[in-house]
């Protein structure tokens, strides 16, 4: 039962929810997100009154939610006669926090996010079968059953890493599949050095390191059957703000506060993530002959034990400029991985090759 109201040529259509905010046709965005959206973009101060004339809502209704932001730890100054500016935003996840700073096409307009959850795969995997539209995102602020390879389980102590999951239904075979974990793990790199300023580098199969050590995981998870995907959820965890770890992996673990000595926003990360993923998983939808044999060899990955090879056209890669990122970030086996995998050597003689 909501009211139809023109304002400046826009329609809005707004009502009260049960916590007191308010929707309008925003993209059904609440006004708390659209009243941080404005905060966020705005480096002076706003008044109460444009505000209120923008959103279509009352004072009263600006201010409410502006006491709620601060409640939720933003810093907002308010002055007489000049209005409300933010000063200071707090490194939390909530679906306002992260939906402010989403600028993608499609990619996470579905949205779900968690202050404790199990897994955000297992989340993610519940909402595929439910039929979840593709380019869903599950976030999480804690998880207290997190997957890794090989069946591993751990937990992501509240604020202290970037934990969520992708889901997709890409129109590619299911042997293909495997493609889009270097699609995700080249667009965490991306994001990370332009977002932390950086150089990561990419280890096979599933991580992120800077300096030798883990910085972020990757896992891949698929329903399919013999010839088509179901969906596939990628899952993604990036240690952000943990400044200790357990003993078995403190000297093989770090995080973006302990590499940078900041405070890093992971909403803002969460974005960049997002927008990286977005423009490199369109380039791979629209090749149809990706994958497809015949076409010159540009990547070889070890994964697994086994050399997994992925071709793609030379021309293409190279024009598009993923050819050189995967050449350049890819850390090659080890001469004890070499020695397990005979057929490692192949591997690295080629990456020397195609690297040069």
């Amino acid at each position: 039962s909501g009211r139809r109201h023109i304002v400046s040529d826009r329609r809005y259509i707004y009502g009260e929810l049960s916590d007191g905010e308010y929707i309008n046709n925003f993209g059904r965005q609440s006004v708390k997100q659209k009243l941080l959206e404005l905060l966020q973009s705005t480096e002076g101060f706003l008044s109460g009154q444009e505000l209120s004339d923008h959103l279509n809502v009352s004072r009263t209704a600006v201010w409410k939610v502006m006491k709620s932001l601060e409640e939720d730890g933003y810093e907002i100054e308010a002055v007489r006669n000049k209005g409300y500016s933010l000063k200071k935003e707090p490194d939390i996840l909530t679906k306002e926090s992260c939906a402010s700073r989403i600028n993608t096409k499609w990619l996470g307009k579905n949205l779900m996010v968690y202050d404790v959850t199990d897994s955000t795969n297992t989340r993610l995997k519940l909402a595929g079968e439910q039929g979840a539209p593709n380019g869903s995102v599950a976030v999480a602020n804690a998880q207290e059953a997190g997957k890794g390879r090989l069946g591993r389980h751990w937990e992501t102590p509240k604020g202290s890493a970037l934990a969520f999951s992708m889901l997709l239904r890409p129109q590619i075979q299911p042997e293909n599949a495997s493609m889009l974990t270097l699609v995700a793990a080249l667009a965490v790199s991306r994001a990370i050095d332009e977002f932390a300023g950086i150089k990561t580098q990419i280890k096979w199969p599933n991580d992120i390191v800077y300096q030798g050590k883990k910085l972020c995981g990757i896992l891949t998870e698929m329903s399919a059957d013999m010839d088509q995907i179901h969906y596939v959820i990628v899952g993604i965890g990036i240690n952000v703000q943990m400044t200790d770890f357990p003993k078995e992996i403190q000297n093989t673990a770090t995080s973006l506060k302990l590499v940078t000595g900041k405070t890093l926003l992971r909403n803002e990360l969460l974005a960049k993530v997002l927008e990286e993923f977005e423009v490199l998983y369109e380039f791979v939808e629209k090749l149809p002959h990706i994958l497809k044999p015949g076409g010159r060899v540009a990547i070889l990955t070890f994964h697994s034990g086994e050399d997994r090879i992925v071709k793609k056209t030379f021309k293409e890669m190279k024009n598009s400029g993923v050819y050189e990122d995967v050449c350049r970030n890819v850390i090659r086996p080890t001469k004890e991985e070499c020695h397990r995998n005979s057929r490692a050597k192949s591997t690295k003689m080629r990456w020397a090759i195609k690297a040069k």
